[in-house]
């Protein structure tokens, strides 16, 4: 008997070693979203369109307007500037002309350095109403500069966001893919990339062209913006397909040595 025991052991041990292990609910999980994924529609930007003001203290609210009625169940992108002396947390709410719900994203930046007082934010609005056209941005301080980017994202789920990331950053002088939204581990395929980076420096007499940053490796430029008054404040509004999961991040490169705010948020 012993001898049979050992005999089927030695048979069967190599098997048993070479098996692959048995899938775990959570691997199975991922392969069912992998599949998931591969069988939505691909997001994609159908139409940006931002406002901006220069002194124009004592104004509270800001109205911008879509040139197209938006498409049911899209997503709206908001990206949000204030510039007030003594202010850091000045950030706007949103309603709109259908009664959207807009949820801020929690990726603010503000800086208040000696010669830059800015506060800027993100938000968004999951699966719209069809038709929405006119938004409205309102703050509660008053402010010599304001600014507001919004973007309609098709092909998104109901609950479009997957996260993002906001980064302040000082170049040295022009450079390549030298500004940065932070990284942000985005664990579905084929997301979108929706990403604002902006300059925000004092006037220099002598310079005549602004510093927009340009859209980095593997960004698609879309949509630039700004104000060029008493002081530069030029944006630049970007995408990107994910592709594969793995960690991501907005690139852009900078045009001079500035300090640049850059906001990326993830859709799908």
């Amino acid at each position: 008997m012993k001898s049979l025991i050992r005999v089927l052991m030695t048979l069967l041990l190599p098997a048993l070693l070479l098996a692959p292990p048995p899938a775990s609910a959570t691997d199975a999980l991922a392969d069912d979203d992998v599949d998931a994924d591969a069988r939505r529609p691909v997001p994609a930007i159908r139409q940006v369109v931002s406002i901006d003001t220069e002194s124009n203290f004592g104004t509270q609210v800001l109205k911008l307007r879509f040139q197209q009625p938006t498409l049911a169940g899209s997503a709206i992108f908001l990206w949000s500037q204030a510039s007030i002396d003594g202010q850091t947390q000045n950030l706007p709410t949103f309603t709109d002309d259908r009664g959207n719900r807009y949820i801020a994203t929690g990726n603010n930046q503000s800086d208040t350095d000696g010669r830059v007082n800015a506060a800027q934010g993100t938000a968004y609005a999951p699966n719209i109403a069809a038709g929405t056209q006119e938004i409205t941005a309102t703050w509660t301080p008053f402010g010599d500069y304001r600014s507001v980017i919004a973007v309609e994202i098709t092909g998104v789920s109901e609950a479009p966001f997957l996260g993002g990331a906001s980064s302040i950053v000082f170049t040295s002088g022009p450079g390549v893919d030298d500004i940065s939204s932070g990284r942000l581990r985005v664990n579905r395929r084929n997301a979108l990339l929706a990403a604002v980076s902006c300059n925000v420096s004092q006037r220099n007499p002598q310079q005549t062209v602004p510093f927009v940053p340009n859209a980095g490796t593997g960004m698609t430029s879309t949509y630039t913006f700004g104000n060029y008054g008493e002081r530069f404040d030029y944006c630049r509004f970007a995408s990107s397909l994910t592709g594969r999961v793995g960690f991501k991040e907005a690139l852009f490169s900078s045009n001079a040595a500035d300090q640049y705010f850059t906001f990326m948020a993830v859709f799908r």
